[in-house]
């Protein structure tokens, strides 16, 4: 009985304080619970030719990955925040995402979900040597409507991380020129689409889905 309340102050605190919010942390901590402060991180970054990209963080929820803690949180998911979060995809920096009170141990991420990224060129190459490489905007063209609006992931066997005793910080890792690439390749782009400009024809949803899961990790 007493680890079920011990979990279950856990769980309050943790969706608290999750949101990231100063007016809606909570510096008291559960005994057992450490504060974690939790950052996006580009790594590596760059965005190439394109001076604006972003993508939303729209949820991650979390859970034990001890079957007998879990059990204490019922059917309880953790998240780490409530209200999306937009990664600026120039930046070359942390950026701060969260703060969380969990207590040592493995967790797994049991949702995921984010937003479709969007980059953009305001100065396009004026004698792109590939079709790809004459779009400003990606998605842009008839392809836009086969692109998501988010990409969601349930129980993504990939994304676990392990809080250690005294930790502090937590980082959200993207590979920034991994994501572009893999977004980039799953257009189809058509040379000439009227008076010489080309365009974004379709998406591959099937291939992009898994591909931008696996340039983010938890450490």
């Amino acid at each position: 009985m007493r680890t079920m309340g011990r979990a279950a102050a856990v769980v309050s605190i943790a969706l608290l304080i999750g949101v990231g919010v100063t007016s809606c942390q909570n510096d008291t901590l559960e005994s057992g619970t450490q504060g974690i402060t939790v950052n996006f991180v580009p790594n590596p970054a760059g965005i190439g030719r394109f001076n604006r990209g972003n993508f939303d963080i729209r949820t991650i929820q979390i859970r034990p990955e001890d079957p007998a803690v879990a059990a204490a949180y019922g059917s309880t998911n953790l998240s780490m925040r409530f209200d999306p979060f937009t990664a600026d995809l120039t930046q070359t920096t942390a950026t701060f995402y969260a703060s969380i009170a969990l207590p040592a141990g493995t967790y797994v991420v049991k949702i995921i979900t984010l937003g479709s990224p969007q980059f953009v060129d305001t100065d396009p190459i004026t004698s792109p040597a590939t079709c790809l490489d004459g779009i400003s905007a990606f998605p842009s063209g008839p392809a836009t409507g086969s692109v998501p609006q988010n990409f969601s992931y349930n129980n993504p066997p990939s994304l676990t991380f392990t809080i250690h005793p005294g930790q502090t910080s937590l980082r959200i890792a993207a590979d920034i020129p991994g994501i572009l690439a893999s977004y980039e390749s799953a257009f189809t782009c058509v040379d000439d689409c009227g008076q010489g400009t080309p365009c974004l024809t379709s998406f591959d949803e099937a291939t992009f889905t898994p591909a931008f899961l696996s340039h983010i990790t938890l450490q």
